[in-house]
């Protein structure tokens, strides 16, 4: 019996092709409703209540089979009950798996490309990033390039001499003496050797 399930539930998907949701939701409405259809002809044509004839078809019909329940009824109508019930029961599982499973690989096909997505997005970002660092940084050596040459060029021209040579002469110190100056004191060492320091200690 649950090899022709089977075989029925391969029947269904070719049937159905990709679209496996609609078969999936009547098959199991259909197997919500049969052992309550089963469970009322029990109930009405033996002498058992509703909640056991629901209980013995639940239990028989996902081959269970507890034994604790008898019912009266005639071999052949429970031999058709139990055929048809187990059959049910095997397409349903075999659709909603099948469905299940295609909605996994649906999902990580899905993940996949949202990764690659992400991926690419993120090295879009990063090469954005770097031309505008580029440009930035571009943009800064232009100012201060030409902010050099208008300060400086004045400068230039102004400090260099006409034989060509630079010295560095600094404004501030333009009243002091430098080495390469006589000072006061050299000057009067020359018109007086007597004040040198040799005569003062030999003094």
């Amino acid at each position: 019996m649950a090899d022709t399930g089977k075989f029925a539930a391969q029947l269904v998907t070719r049937w159905f092709g990709e679209n496996m949701a609609i078969p999936a939701a009547i098959f199991v409405c259909l197997l919500f409703a049969y052992p309550l259809v089963v469970g009322w002809i029990l109930c009405s044509t033996s002498s058992i209540t509703f909640l056991d004839s629901v209980y013995f078809s639940l239990t028989s019909i996902f081959t269970i089979g507890f034994g604790d329940l008898t019912p009266d009824m005639n071999v052949i109508h429970m031999v058709v009950f139990l055929a048809v019930g187990v059959i049910l029961v095997t397409i349903t599982l075999d659709i909603v798996a099948a469905e299940m499973i295609d909605r996994v690989h649906y999902m990580g096909r899905h993940v996949g490309k949202a990764k690659q997505l992400a991926g690419k997005m993120f090295q879009l970002a990063q090469s954005l990033n770097m031309k505008q660092g580029l440009v930035s940084g571009v943009g800064q050596l232009h100012a201060l390039a030409r902010f050099g040459m208008l300060v400086g060029k004045d400068d230039v021209e102004k400090t260099v001499p006409e034989d060509g040579v630079i010295a560095f002469s600094p404004d501030v110190m333009d009243g002091l003496d430098f080495v390469d100056n006589l000072s006061i004191y050299s000057r009067r060492s020359r018109h007086s050797a007597g004040n040198s320091a040799r005569n003062l200690f030999l003094s």
